[in-house]
């Protein structure tokens, strides 16, 4: 059995970079580029209005941390940097930093500023972590690199031995630090998986080829509480309904996970080999959304690297049916799941409008 999708709109984003998020269930596009982060109206730019409702100066060059978030006012941005991260307002005044340990691996500095160490060869490939602003603008969660500005880094303080990440959340009026949990990780990379309400999300850590932990967190405005909910697993969707964390195995990347939230108990599995009668075929890192609160569309390809037979899905998390989604034209860009019934599909520049 398979489903035919309908093409609703198409659309194309100014420059070659740009990533969809969503932000309090409104659907933006954030484009960096030219030292600027241009946010956009995925309803307008359907609607043919082309300009950016938003845009912030970055600060620092477009490629360096990891990506920015935006606050659902978008009053400010935050960005999250190799030596600190930075929330700043559409003005381009700086409203806050929160200063780290270094995102190089090897690099026990605790700079004051990018240009302590930009373009220096031992800085061209660093780590980085993420941030994310919760959906009653009132905190910043990040994942950084510790020890922090105001802290005192020890003489034997050795990276490579004694790693110190941390979850922080922070208050977003002025950075000051209401809750923190160590990570026991040496992430190569991190994102957060925003959950709807303020209190609570997801942060996954990829550490390359030792793992992937996930992890919850909660803030109740007093005590910042975390559970790790495994070592091997990828985050990577919330349903917006906020019941329900999608998974898939880091080592064993044929396999999709259902966990109830906040306990992260597998209710259910999606296995990519069963699904699409190849065992060489896997299911694609990211390339997946909820397009309400039991379906979402995702897709495999041959060893899950998004090339190669490249294939999309609806999955039914309550019945745990799969059904082919078929097009009228070809399609390989990854598929993001708005919530609403409809997902995207990136094509180079070029976002198109689906629904079933």
């Amino acid at each position: 059995m398979t489903l035919t999708a309908t093409l609703l709109a198409t659309v194309r984003i100014p420059g070659d970079r740009f990533h969809l998020t969503t932000v309090g269930q409104r659907p933006w596009i954030l484009a960096p580029g030219g030292g600027t982060l241009r946010v956009y109206d995925l309803g307008k730019l359907v609607n043919g209005q082309t300009d950016p409702v938003a845009a912030f100066p970055a600060p620092w060059p477009d490629g360096v941390g990891g990506r920015a978030a935006v606050s659902p006012d978008l009053d400010f941005a935050v960005f999250p940097g190799v030596h600190a991260v930075r929330a700043v307002e559409r003005s381009g005044v700086l409203r806050w930093e929160l200063r780290h340990s270094c995102w190089e691996a090897s690099c026990v500095e605790i700079h004051a500023e990018y240009a302590d160490y930009a373009g220096t060869p031992d800085h061209k490939y660093p780590d980085n972590g993420s941030v994310w602003v919760s959906t009653d603008r009132t905190t910043v969660w990040a994942h950084v690199r510790g020890p922090l500005a105001e802290e005192d880094v020890p003489e034997d303080y050795d990276p490579f031995d004694s790693a110190d990440e941390r979850w922080i959340v922070a208050s977003a009026i002025d950075g000051r630090i209401l809750g923190s949990a160590t990570t026991d990780t040496a992430a190569h990379g991190s994102f957060h998986l925003p959950h709807p309400q303020p209190d609570q999300l997801a942060l996954s850590i990829g550490e390359g080829q030792d793992g992937s932990p996930l992890f919850w967190g909660r803030f109740d405005g007093r005590e910042f509480t975390t559970e790790r909910l495994g070592d091997d697993c990828i985050g990577l969707a919330v349903a917006p309904n906020g019941k329900v964390l999608i998974s898939v195995g880091h080592s064993a990347r044929g396999v999709m996970n259902v966990h109830a939230v906040p306990t992260g108990t597998v209710t259910g599995s999606f296995f990519a080999e069963q699904v699409t009668g190849d065992d060489d075929h896997r299911w694609n890192l990211g390339d997946l959304g909820f397009l309400d609160a039991d379906r979402l569309v995702a897709a495999t390809s041959r060893h899950g690297n998004g090339d190669g037979e490249h294939r999309h899905w609806l999955l039914d998390i309550r019945q745990l049916t799969v059904t082919e989604i078929r097009y009228p034209e070809p399609v390989t860009g990854r598929p993001s799941g708005l919530g609403d019934g409809t997902w995207l599909t990136a094509e180079g520049p070029e976002l198109r409008l689906w629904s079933l």
